[in-house]
């Protein structure tokens, strides 16, 4: 089955079967940041492009980026986003690397914000008011 018809099958359900017959609300919409977002990003202080692949699940909390390396950017760096606050489609994240520690920066103030179906990217490093890395994605 599909998810919307799940959660409509759950509705009627919890209508009929639900404590003394009030509906539960069940929430079916999809997070706006949830899916598989890939695209380029141009770091600023070396002058480069490279491509990103980020993972996003907010219902299970699990953000991970993966740099599949291009040149001027090593390979094989891949770092778990750690949550810190949402605001309205702009999601604040610090990024923890774990994998490519000799070959990548960490701990930088990652910023994705959502317009339109694309997701902003925005990296801030080495202090968290230096903008050193833009991009754009798209699922």
């Amino acid at each position: 089955m599909k998810p919307k018809k799940i959660s409509t099958l759950l509705i009627i359900i919890s209508f009929f079967f639900g404590c003394k017959g009030i509906p539960v609300a069940v929430n079916t919409s999809e997070s706006l940041i949830d899916g598989q977002w890939k695209g380029t990003l141009e770091q600023l202080d070396i002058n480069s492009t490279y491509q990103v692949e980020i993972s996003m699940n907010e219902e299970k909390e699990i953000y991970s980026v993966y740099y599949p390396g291009s040149e001027g950017y090593p390979e094989g760096c891949n770092a778990d986003l750690n949550l810190e606050k949402i605001e309205g489609t702009i999601y604040h994240f610090r990024e923890k690397l774990t994998s490519g520690f000799e070959e990548c920066y960490d701990n930088g103030k990652v910023t994705l914000e959502i317009k339109n179906n694309t997701m902003i990217y925005k990296c801030f490093w080495p202090k968290d008011s230096e903008l050193n890395v833009i991009g754009v994605l798209v699922k």
